[in-house]
């Protein structure tokens, strides 16, 4: 996995939040190269600007510190290191 510029982590789905999608477009045409990790969800993508990969993952549908604890786990791709993904340099 190449690391990217930024990491754009998003406890939602990114096709239904507007204002993520602006904010993710606008770093790109600002030269950033960005990952997303989003909620996998049935809403229709639609294509983002080059430099930008999406990282869909399904987690419980529970909530409360359930739900975020799946959602960091499904995030750091099943891993149990707690070392970050995309370290800073």
């Amino acid at each position: 996995m190449d690391n990217p510029d930024i990491v754009f982590a998003l406890t939602g789905d990114l096709y239904r939040n507007i204002r993520a999608v602006k904010q993710i477009r606008a770093l790109s045409s600002a030269g950033f190269s960005v990952t997303v990790l989003t909620l996998r969800s049935d809403a229709a993508a639609f294509e983002l600007p080059a430099g930008i990969r999406v990282d869909a993952v399904e987690v419980n549908t529970s909530d409360g510190i359930r739900f975020f604890r799946s959602v960091d786990v499904a995030f750091a791709g099943g891993r149990s290191d707690p070392r970050p993904l995309f370290p800073c340099q």
